[in-house]
């Protein structure tokens, strides 16, 4: 059995009027090999590649350019899709095999070009650039060149640097701060190359301090960028092709490559990337920074349509932060921290031991134990208040995480989050595992807890005066639980509370138990709740309050038709929608039975542990359901920690109606 997959090669810029030959490359499952593994080939040829063997059950095969199983973003072969334009580069095409990668092949591409050395032939690589025409190898001995300002405009060209022994670049190009280093331009169909050069000393007072790129394809390989900086974007290297670029569509890849060192004064202190798909592929990008601004690593900033990548890669030690605008793939690591070679470079993220990152005895600032946590790893947080910048970053993405904080001596938090009105919470999105969220008290936060894509469950947190665009605690496509949790006094677009929400068509279920949602605020005309916002999924309220809350639409609980709800033992009482509406519950719910939904709060006294404002045989099931030791629950009505005979005779002294 075969499957076929072509790359469909085309003649670019009317260089040859030969017949395209067709070369067919097999590769065997079962030997795992190439046969023939080299093929030279011309531009405008078409390469066919034959699978033979049956694949295993769900298994796909893939081919990408790149040695080493290391794909280097010159092409990937998605099954039976891809149109690869074979480029004029003097050299050749390694490929391989992804998911079983040990076979390695080759295409050498025969562009008729010539080889200019530099020194030897061109005294300088700014005139061996102006010499050169499409297909030609600019070959460069090892040295350092002291040039700047380098212009490469619309020429499919090789610019290749000499190698040390230990395969990293033996050429440098020094700018001395007297500008940029090389300004890249030209269409899709002119595809330069570069590799092996270590760009240094750029200083500009624009973007891109080592290198702009303003082409829409350019492979830079196993090249390094240290000590560059930008006054303004992009401290080595600013990339910003097509202003609407397709999806999928061309820009720049960056593959083996080291970015350090670099400093740029307001964003992508190591590299800015605008308005195309560029990609970093087996780079590090660490201890670079800006000044002002975010992505003291890499930042991203475009229109839709573009997006960059980030594969296997190592981005680590960068300051403030380290990716903004940009989520790297799971080979990849993020850290706050480096390990450093002998001379101080990065080499890897520097990964806590013991999984435990203690704040701030190990780890000054929540964000820098953010920008170190792995899968599985528990972030404690010792007594005290924690302000947070804007430029801080609280996400977990792609992970399963605990951030615990440490409680008081009555078990209230003792850890205050402080957002300062201009800095966002805490996220968790997309882990296998289940993560936990424990004893934090957030306030002043934008969007204070937001779970997406994932199971989590928050357990005694205050959400405090907070500002949201959905809701001060977002379930969004999440299997979640929140327990003795207080919402209070905060302010949303849609909503103040809670709100429940699927995305892409995932799921949400979310269980509130013993929850207080109390006096916040949604905004928006006729449209916001309040209270909770249930706008898909199940949610089971159980024990919870719901009062006092205001929506510019709805003011305590909207159950909308796309979603279900259970409500028991609960308050929902004193909230006020839009033009004074008193609707406390709208939507179909299933009523469990303990309830009290009222336009007026009940007057809460001691013994009334369902706080339906009398005290009966309810309360006292309840409080024999709780007996012995509960500290915090509503039953321990003396709060000593033990529901005893002293409760019970305090519920029963006060039997009947509060007053």
């Amino acid at each position: 059995m075969k499957y076929i997959a072509t790359i469909i090669s085309t003649l670019l810029l009317g260089t040859s009027m030969a017949v395209a030959e067709t070369h067919v490359i097999s590769y065997d499952v079962n030997t795992q090999s190439f046969t023939p593994d080299a093929i030279a080939a011309l531009p405008g040829d078409t390469v066919v590649w034959e699978i033979d063997g049956t694949p295993p059950p769900g298994m796909t095969f893939h081919f990408a350019s790149g040695t080493d199983c290391q794909a280097d973003g010159f092409f990937f072969n998605p099954p039976n899709d891809l149109q690869f334009e074979v480029p004029f580069h003097a050299g050749s095409i390694p490929f391989f095999c992804d998911p079983f990668c040990n076979a390695q092949g080759v295409i050498h591409v025969d562009t008729g070009g010539d080889t200019l050395h530099v020194p030897k032939e061109h005294a300088t690589i700014a005139s061996a650039i102006d010499a050169a025409n499409d297909g030609d190898l600019i070959q460069i001995a090892s040295g350092t060149y002291y040039e700047h300002d380098l212009q490469l405009s619309a020429k499919a060209i090789t610019i290749r640097g000499e190698l040390n022994a230990d395969g990293l670049p033996a050429v440098t190009i020094d700018a001395q701060q007297k500008g940029r280093v090389l300004t890249c331009t030209g269409p899709a169909a002119a595809r330069p190359l570069i590799e092996s050069i270590a760009f240094t000393g750029g200083a500009i007072a624009g973007t891109g301090g080592a290198l702009v790129c303003d082409a829409e394809w350019l492979l830079v390989r196993n090249c390094t960028f240290i000590g560059n900086q930008s006054f303004i974007k992009g401290g080595a290297i600013y990339a910003s092709c097509n202003p609407n670029p397709p999806m999928g569509g061309p820009g720049p890849s960056f593959a083996g490559c080291t970015i350090t060192g670099n400093t740029a004064a307001i964003g992508g202190g190591g590299i800015f990337s605008s308005n195309n798909r560029a990609q970093l592929r087996h780079c590090i990008v660490g201890q670079n920074s800006t000044e002002s601004g975010a992505g003291g690593g890499v930042s991203f900033a475009g229109k839709v349509g573009g997006g960059m990548s980030v594969y296997s890669s190592i981005v680590c030690g960068n300051f403030p932060d380290q990716l903004v605008g940009v989520w790297p793939d799971d080979e990849s690591c993020v850290a706050g921290t480096c390990q450093t070679d002998d001379d101080g470079s990065p080499i890897g993220c520097q990964i806590d031991d013991d999984g435990i990152l203690y704040v701030p005895s190990e780890y000054e600032t929540l964000a820098s134990a953010f920008a170190t946590v792995i899968e599985g790893n528990t972030i404690v947080i010792e007594a005290g208040t924690y302000l947070l910048e804007e430029s801080d970053e609280l996400y977990a993405k792609g992970m399963s995480i605990s951030i615990i904080g440490e409680t008081n001596a009555d078990g209230t938090p003792a850890v205050i989050i402080d957002g300062q009105g201009a800095a966002y919470g805490i996220g968790i999105g997309y882990g296998d595992g289940t993560s936990v969220i424990e004893n934090l008290h957030i306030t002043r936060c934008l969007d204070p807890i937001v779970l997406q894509g994932c199971v989590a469950n928050v357990t005694n947190c205050v959400i405090q005066e907070c500002y949201a665009y959905y809701g001060a605690i977002v379930c969004s496509s999440t299997i979640s639980e929140l327990k003795n949790c207080v919402i209070t006094g905060n302010q949303g677009t849609f909503c103040g509370g809670v709100q429940v929400i699927d995305n892409a068509g995932a799921a949400t279920s979310l269980t509130m138990i013993d929850c207080v949602i109390e006096g916040n605020y949604g905004t928006y005309p006729f449209y916001a709740v309040g209270g909770v916002s249930l706008y898909n999924g199940h949610t089971v309220m159980s024990g919870c309050s719901v009062r006092d809350n205001q929506g510019g639409g709805l003011g305590g609980v909207g159950v909308l038709e796309d979603a279900t709800a259970t409500i028991v033992h609960s308050t929902v009482c004193g909230n006020i929608g839009y033009d004074s509406d008193p609707t406390q519950v709208y939507g179909e719910y299933t009523d469990k039975g303990g309830n009290t939904i009222s336009e007026e709060c009940p007057v809460a006294c001691a013994g009334d542990i369902d706080g339906d404002g009398v005290i009966n045989v309810n309360d006292l099931l309840m409080l024999i359901g709780a007996w012995g030791t509960c500290d915090g629950c509503p039953e321990d009505i003396d709060e000593n920690g033990v529901v005893n005979v002293n409760d019970l005779l305090i519920a029963i002294a006060a039997w009947g109606t509060c007053e």
